[in-house]
């Protein structure tokens, strides 16, 4: 790499947690949660950096720094996903395939533009090819500080295909939230009692309600149930706590899957109600019942004080909700711009970046 004042950059493989501490501020303060989260010790305490090479396990972390003498200057941390056709839009990939997905790259201002970061990239695509992974990808927010850099590095000309990624909408503000809760409640309560609607838990196995409407191909597939026996959502578990299925009679027309990429941050992952009750109430007969009982707790006057019998205890027990979709699901994305966009506290578009190897 490039000598600067007699000193030469380093790329090094960062083999154990000890290591990547040493580039700890590098990571840009809107990826640390994701990154530590990545980072986080697995259940048997190994360290998820030590993994054995072979096999190789979905959901491990890679990383590769570079430093000069003993200054980190750059970083980037990759998990390794399952990857299938459908997944994120790229077609003709193999089933089940392995992916390198990039969370995190960064390079310390006053190196950037000297070609550190496109080293990082090369390097852990030239490790995911010796790997025989199907494609190496990261996710690009649009309009942010690093979203130019990003742009450059994996563009097109390079082999990089673009794709649709999903858009967040996170809400921390329950003061903001609350008057909305309100307002789905009256409508939702309005639409129970006129459509007969009815709301259930979502099960711990695949029932032979819930089979039948998994293998409904008429359903988009931005918009298919979550397996209970699978359990995870990308790199977030199912919550089955605050996901709910909603009935009529004694058919399920419509769910809300949620998942908890964070212990204090729920995410409405996947909404769906049935065509015929889309415009009749449904979704939000789901949704004020999880922001409700996620966000809202009713608690007696003597945990937080007051006069009244029981007060709402704003924020409780999940301080954070967080819808993550993708551009095409329709019924998120009307309702969020309506409704939900001016309570936000962050509102981020992103593009998925993949390149088959």
């Amino acid at each position: 790499m490039t000598d600067t004042a007699k000193s030469t950059f380093v790329l090094e493989s960062l083999v154990d947690f000890k290591s990547i501490l040493f580039y700890y501020d590098l990571t840009v303060t809107e990826l640390r949660p994701q990154l530590w989260q990545a980072l986080e010790p697995l259940p048997d305490e190994r360290d998820p950096l030590s993994v054995p090479k072979e096999p190789l396990t979905a959901g491990a972390v890679r990383a590769w720094g570079v430093r000069l003498q003993n200054e980190p200057v750059g970083l980037l941390v990759a998990t390794i996903e399952l990857w299938s056709e459908s997944d994120r839009g790229l077609p003709g990939a193999e089933a089940r395939r392995l992916a390198l997905d990039v969370v995190s790259l960064a390079v310390r201002e006053p190196f950037r533009r000297r070609g550190i970061a496109r080293s990082l990239l090369n390097t852990a695509s030239a490790w995911a090819q010796q790997q025989r992974m199907a494609v190496i990808l990261t996710t690009m927010p649009l309009e942010r500080p690093g979203t130019a850099a990003i742009e450059r590095l994996t563009a097109t000309k390079g082999g990089w295909e673009d794709r649709p990624g999903i858009i967040l909408a996170t809400m921390t503000s329950p003061s903001k939230v609350e008057p909305l809760l309100r307002r789905f409640q009256r409508i939702g309560q309005r639409y129970r009692i006129q459509m007969g609607y009815h709301i259930g838990a979502y099960p711990s196995e695949l029932t032979p309600a819930l089979k039948q409407r998994v293998e409904d191909a008429s359903i988009p597939a931005w918009a298919q149930l979550t397996n209970p026996s699978e359990g995870v959502f990308g790199d977030a578990p199912l919550d089955r706590k605050y996901s709910r299925l909603l009935w009529r009679a004694d058919k399920v027309i419509g769910w809300l899957v949620c998942h908890r990429p964070q212990p204090d941050l729920l995410r409405y992952t996947t909404g769906w109600v049935d065509k015929p009750w889309q415009r009749r109430g449904g979704f939000f007969v789901l949704l004020a019942d999880v922001i409700k009982a996620a966000h809202f707790q009713t608690v007696p006057p003597s945990v937080v004080g007051g006069d009244g019998p029981h007060q709402i205890q704003q924020g409780t027990p999940i301080a954070r909700g967080c819808f993550g979709f993708k551009v095409e699901n329709y019924l998120i994305r009307e309702l969020v711009e309506k409704h939900f966009r001016p309570c936000c506290t962050h509102y981020i578009e992103t593009r998925i970046r993949s390149k088959r190897l």
